[in-house]
């Protein structure tokens, strides 16, 4: 048995906040910012919903953004 780890890569953008907000500008400031970022990276591990199928078809393999904004690299240490 060996130790596994798993590193995720998200990357949200303020162009991507401006994009959700639309022409409501009362949300277009800081700590919104901060409650959308929270929101999505919530939101992104909740409901990943990728099957990654057995151990051997996962380990020591990167797991590409999908469209999600979401990147895993799960490898034996």
């Amino acid at each position: 048995m060996k130790p596994v780890k798993i590193t995720a890569e998200i990357t949200v953008t303020p162009e991507m906040f401006i994009e959700w907000c639309g022409q409501d500008d009362y949300l277009k400031n800081e700590e919104k910012y901060k409650d959308y970022v929270e929101s999505w990276v919530h939101s992104k591990f909740s409901s990943y919903g990728k099957f990654f199928g057995k151990y051997d078809y996962f380990i020591n393999k990167t797991i590409p953004d999908n469209g999600n904004g979401l990147k895993i690299i799960i490898q034996e240490v």
